[in-house]
């Protein structure tokens, strides 16, 4: 069976994703990772930290005045504060989560994984955690240790859509397909208009050969795409699986959309 065709279609849609994710990425580290401000709508509400009790005025106000320093972009100072919190209470989990982020915005992501590490050991309530070290993982190419903690961060939040996608991208490029089709089809619930999301559907099923299920996501999909270009790629795909099914003057009338 020749599916070269199908593998293309889907390196494209892979690139495509893969500047999707890292937008992802960028986005969540530079203005939601700081402060573990939720970027989007489908997100759980914060839980209240165990660590919150512990901190006594002094640690409280050289926290603020490290929040406020880092928010001016003083990256060090903001790392000076928190230091000196942590030498007050050492046993304060909230405190490394705060230097974690500082970290990362220094690019430290070494450290910020570390500090994380040790924040969740001393209050495993700070769940926001996991998906913000699952990031780091990921960045780093850890795509294992991102997978577990990506995984966590679903328990509590099973519509959480940035992690799924993200998710999502490691399981295709590691060719856990069946995989990746739950996280899709749990996407396509969240937003069932998303065009993009049918045509990934597509893609995982017609790599698998099941060019019939494809065929109905890629029909899908043109009934949400408005981009030329998107739209002519899943031409291209449904002429592909028509091919392969020998429905061959379906595959001419979808060859001459492109």
């Amino acid at each position: 069976m020749n599916i070269s065709a199908v593998f293309e279609g889907l390196k494209k849609r892979k690139r495509g994703l893969a500047i999707m994710v890292a937008a992802i990425f960028v986005l969540y580290m530079l203005l939601g990772g700081l402060l573990n401000i939720r970027l989007f709508k489908n997100d759980a509400g914060p839980v209240e930290s165990a660590s919150q009790g512990l901190m006594d005025q002094d640690v409280q106000e050289l926290m603020q005045s490290s929040t406020e320093k880092l928010l001016n972009g003083n990256i060090q100072g903001a790392l000076d504060d928190i230091d000196k919190a942590i030498q007050l209470a050492e046993n304060v989990g909230q405190l490394y989560l705060l230097r974690g982020n500082i970290h990362v915005t220094a690019n430290n992501y070494d450290l910020a994984i570390q500090d994380y590490t040790h924040a969740l050991s001393l209050d495993p309530t700070l769940i926001e955690i996991y998906e913000l070290r699952g990031h780091l993982y990921y960045e780093g190419k850890d795509y294992d240790n991102a997978l577990k903690d990506y995984d966590k961060a679903l328990q509590h939040n099973p519509n959480n859509g940035e992690v799924l996608l993200i998710r999502f991208n490691i399981h295709l490029n590691q060719e856990n397909y069946d995989y990746a089709l739950n996280d899709i089809y749990t996407l396509i619930e969240l937003e069932p208009e998303n065009g993009t999301f049918y045509s990934l559907a597509g893609d995982v099923h017609s790599i698998k050969g099941e060019y019939d299920k494809a065929i109905e996501f890629y029909n899908t999909a043109l009934d949400y795409l408005s981009d030329i270009t998107d739209r002519e790629n899943v031409y291209l795909a449904l002429g592909n699986c028509s091919f392969e099914l020998k429905m061959f003057d379906s595959a001419v009338e979808s060859y001459s959309n492109i």
